[in-house]
């Protein structure tokens, strides 16, 4: 008898340890290296489109422009922001909340927070979606 009830608390203490230990889909994210970011826009209409204020626009003509990537590199506490024309890049503090799985940071003036989206891959590609607005970029870590 004392043998079927040991049995049982292993069983339950094991199922518990299962179910309260987080799965692979929200494991802690890491940052740290540099990622090539895409900004993605989305049409409003036939004259508008939205997309994050963070990437870079390059107008074209009168009528037309051209949204352009940037690139993140994140160390400990830090994130380096650079634009294509940079050569050194803007370092601003950042703050991961991993078990929200939040970015949230201060550029420009402007104060973003992005929920990271993990993608099923076995490459390193994050989506962000900026909390106020909606808009995406696209992360790939830079090999």
């Amino acid at each position: 008898m004392k043998t079927i009830n040991k049995f049982r608390i292993v069983i339950i203490t094991l199922v518990l340890a299962i179910l309260v230990t987080p799965s692979s889909s929200f494991a802690q994210v890491n940052l740290k290296g540099k990622w090539e970011v895409s900004c993605a826009f989305e049409r409003l209409d036939e004259a508008s489109m939205s997309f994050c204020h963070i990437c870079p626009i390059e107008k074209k003509s009168e009528s037309s422009m051209e949204i352009k990537g940037l690139d993140f590199i994140f160390s400990n506490d830090s994130l380096t922001i650079m634009k294509d024309d940079e050569k050194k890049g803007t370092t601003v503090a950042c703050n991961l909340l991993n078990l929200l799985q939040i970015l949230k940071f201060t550029y420009e003036g402007k104060d973003y927070s992005f929920r990271i989206l993990i993608t099923d891959s076995d490459e390193k590609i994050y989506i962000l979606k900026e909390e106020s607005s909606g808009n995406l970029l696209l992360m790939e870590h830079d090999k």
